[in-house]
């Protein structure tokens, strides 16, 4: 009789650590393999954050009860119009670290030469992605991002249709409407409708 390992338990063995490496390449890969389409999906989410500025813009200089609308699709990102700042704001989860962390600063105040702005409800901070835009973007790093569109000279309010934000469904609608001129100051008001 000889002594040692039977084959048998020789196989399983081998097999076992096969299976223990491949669950250990897995779980060490997972995060690298999820974040390869994200630059994609984040740079989709501000174009059409961009898109978005525009024709609300478009919108504002038309004539009273001009109305415009325009399909977002955000799966997994939550759109929110907050008419006290006259901004709509659309935060989401990053998988990977597109969008950088941006410089701290204390300006709150949206206005036409502003760089940076801090998101004090979400407390990130924000830069201005292109100069003819009104989009800001940042993050926390990876996990928590924001991408805003913030006007000092028009005046958006709730239009009370839809709703103020929307989240979970993949198609976001905004409909926008001129409904006048802000008597004190003269801005174009733009209501908002997130549907």
């Amino acid at each position: 009789m000889e002594r040692g390992i039977s084959p048998t338990v020789s196989f399983v063995l081998v097999v076992t650590i096969i299976l223990l490496a491949t669950a250990v390449t897995y779980l060490w890969a997972a995060p690298i393999i999820s974040g390869i389409n994200e630059p994609g999906r984040v740079r989709n989410l501000k174009n059409q954050m961009v898109n978005l500025d525009y024709m609300i813009r478009a919108t504002a200089h038309g004539d009273i009860n001009f109305t415009n609308s325009y399909e977002l699709y955000a799966p997994g990102a939550f759109l929110e119009l907050r008419p006290s700042n006259d901004s709509i704001v659309m935060t989401f989860v990053q998988k990977a670290l597109v969008i950088g962390v941006v410089q701290k600063n204390k300006n709150t105040k949206c206005s036409y030469d502003a760089e940076y702005l801090n998101d004090t409800i979400t407390g990130i901070y924000l830069g201005r992605e292109m100069n003819m835009s009104r989009v800001y973007w940042g993050a926390k790093g990876v996990g928590d991002a924001e991408i805003m569109i913030c006007y000092d000279d028009i005046d958006l309010k709730f239009n009370g249709v839809c709703s103020k934000g929307k989240t979970g469904a993949p198609r976001i609608l905004v409909y926008m409407k001129k409904i006048g001129v802000n008597a004190t100051d003269n801005r174009p008001i733009v209501s908002i409708d997130v549907c």
